[in-house]
């Protein structure tokens, strides 16, 4: 819902937060910001950008934006081989609780 723009401002006060107060550097993922109507369609698209956040070396830690119940949806593009060479802080919460299960899993 990040990339609605009804929930657009959240997104982006919080990036400005976590920029300004903690001094870490915000990278959304190419397909992040494109609108639950697309990643709803998309699962693949929101699949990628996670693992391209967890094989991005520079990338040390992910904050999910996103919740609901669609994450299981993402299991059939995950690569475990590449979350367990690439451990990362991760953070979120409702539904990415399977991300959580995927990693331990890895």
């Amino acid at each position: 819902m990040a990339g609605d723009s009804e929930y657009m401002h959240k997104y982006l006060h919080g990036k400005k937060r976590l920029e300004e107060d903690f001094g870490l550097k915000v990278i959304a993922m190419p397909n992040a910001l494109k609108g639950s109507k697309y990643l709803d369609k998309h699962p693949e698209k929101r699949a990628e950008g996670f693992m391209n956040a967890i094989k991005d070396k520079n990338i040390k830690g992910i904050f999910c934006n996103i919740g609901g119940d669609d994450t299981i949806r993402l299991l059939p593009y995950i690569d475990f081989d590449e979350i367990k060479k690439n451990p990362k802080v991760f953070m979120g919460c409702s539904d990415t609780t399977v991300n959580h299960f995927m990693m331990y899993y890895a």
